[in-house]
């Protein structure tokens, strides 16, 4: 390299130092202070002084997935399978059952509020739980 190629490099890099501007320095106003903490209400007082609403109770569609308790018709009595509404009238609804083995149709199958597998719940479908 020349002298020149050096000098002209020097000549940059105090270019960039004369250019090169401080930050200003920060002062107490610019500064953003945390928030205060949050006033707690005494331990055991409940946060939420309304009961919360229930849900909307579940309608049943097509194509809803429903949980079905076999009556022994197609498979083991109590067992429970997967099941699709297929079709809905004013009190019954029809399903497409699976089991690990066969598919079938469930025709006029009513709703019940007890634990799928129960022996109330039997030959009827439910909602899946809630998770």
């Amino acid at each position: 390299m020349s002298a020149g190629g050096v000098a002209r490099g020097r000549r940059t890099m105090r270019a960039m130092t004369r250019t090169h501007e401080k930050p200003a320095r920060k002062t107490v106003d610019d500064m953003s202070l945390p928030d205060p903490p949050v006033d707690l209400p005494p331990e055991g007082t409940l946060l939420d002084a309304e009961p919360k609403a229930r849900p909307a109770p579940q309608v049943p569609s097509l194509g809803r997935i429903v949980i079905y308790t076999s009556n022994g018709e197609k498979s083991a009595v109590g067992e429970m399978h997967a099941a699709v509404i297929t079709s809905v009238d004013a009190e019954f609804v029809s399903l497409r059952v699976w089991t690990r083995t066969a598919e079938f149709p469930a025709v006029a199958v009513l709703f019940t509020d007890a634990a799928p597998g129960s022996d109330e719940a039997q030959g009827r479908w439910a909602w899946p739980p809630r998770v």
